[in-house]
């Protein structure tokens, strides 16, 4: 790309949301002194008699050329420092193409650039599916699965997919364990003791003890929109145990799983749209995100509103022990102006005794 109208500035080229200039090389500004930006993938450097096999490197790894580029040791006598170049691109995409130029390096390819190429079907039918990727994974050719290819085969190779049930069991147990710490740390806040009258700093807040009910709640909601008879925690195993907490039965859980994987699914993750289109999840996680968002939202949350009371309350409480402390300084001030006059007056009255007695004792 050439700047033909020769303006003021250098040549730049920016984007706002697309990867078009990205892909053909020409994001960025024109180099000093120069009208144009070359997106080609063609690097040139420039190479004389003096430099060494360590300049030589040193300039392919300034040029910017998609090239790893080292020096290697192999060991024989003589020359046996050479330059390594690999693509830091995979598969054809990373295909190298270098000419030495007047130079009287020489290149071996030590390995050809290829793709990875995957055959779905029966290799002998006619027209079997050939999918290729430039790395040793195939993502998205079948939905929801990743493919990582490890090594070629002559032979077939089946691939069966099923459902990770121990996964699903761990995410669920996670939740279970999160939600029974966030009860444990609001008993522990609230706790007291009868018989040691032992409080927690929270004992008798409002706000904690709806947080808890709200919590509370959630283990019984009812999700409304499913077939069969997974719409609660408790059906497909999460059940409530003591002292308000959950409790993951396994086996129930992956009967459940057994028996309708997408209904459990749909438990957590159901979606309902509206006229606009809009989707919003209706199931468990989407009620549980709501009922978090109402507790904690950063302008009108439960606990929020809660956390601006109390820092109400605290500025309020800090003033007036400011305003008593003020009175109270004020006040011994007072008294003690009030206790150095009677100081005064006691100091006063005792020299004058001592002048009457001193009279008394002259009278015959």
């Amino acid at each position: 790309m050439r700047d033909t109208a020769n303006g003021a500035s250098r040549l730049k080229v920016t984007e706002e949301g697309g990867t078009v200039a990205k892909a053909l090389g020409l994001l960025g500004q024109a180099a000093e002194g120069q009208s144009y930006i070359d997106g080609s993938l063609e690097k040139r450097i420039s190479i004389d008699g003096n430099d060494s096999l360590n300049d030589v490197l040193a300039k392919i790894q300034s040029s910017g050329a998609a090239v790893n580029a080292t020096i290697i040791n192999d060991g024989s006598g003589g020359q046996s420092y050479r330059l390594n170049l690999v693509a830091s691109r995979s598969g054809l995409n990373g295909a190298l193409a270098i000419d030495a130029g007047a130079t009287s390096l020489t290149f071996d390819a030590l390995s050809q650039a290829r793709d990875a190429v995957v055959l779905i079907g029966d290799a002998n039918a006619d027209r079997p599916l050939v999918v290729s990727s430039s790395s040793n994974t195939l993502d998205g050719v079948i939905n929801g699965v990743k493919l990582d290819l490890i090594a070629t085969s002559e032979a077939p190779v089946n691939i069966s997919v099923r459902r990770d049930q121990d996964a699903l069991v761990e995410q669920a147990r996670t939740f279970v364990n999160a939600f029974n710490t966030a009860i444990g740390t609001l008993d522990t806040l609230t706790r007291f003791n009868s018989e040691t009258f032992d409080r927690g700093v929270l004992q008798g807040d409002s706000t904690a003890r709806r947080v808890r009910q709200t919590l509370s709640s959630l283990t019984s909601v009812d999700v409304s929109g499913l077939d069969g008879g997974f719409n609660r925690l408790g059906s497909v195993g999460i059940k409530l145990d003591t002292g308000g907490k959950l409790k993951l039965d396994e086996e129930a859980f992956r009967a459940a799983l057994d028996q309708d994987p997408e209904a459990v699914k749909q438990l957590f993750t159901l979606e309902q749209i509206d006229a606009d289109g809009e989707k919003t999840v209706v199931g468990l996680a989407g009620v549980i995100q709501k009922e978090i968002d109402r507790l904690t939202d950063v302008e009108n949350g439960v606990i929020t509103l809660q956390e601006e009371s109390l820092q109400k309350s605290e500025t309020n409480l800090n003033s007036r022990i400011s305003q008593l402390t003020a009175l109270l300084a004020a006040r011994r001030e007072r008294l003690l102006g009030q206790f150095q006059n009677m100081e005064s007056i006691i100091a006063n009255l005792q020299s004058q005794q001592s002048a009457i007695s001193s009279l008394a004792a002259l009278i015959p």
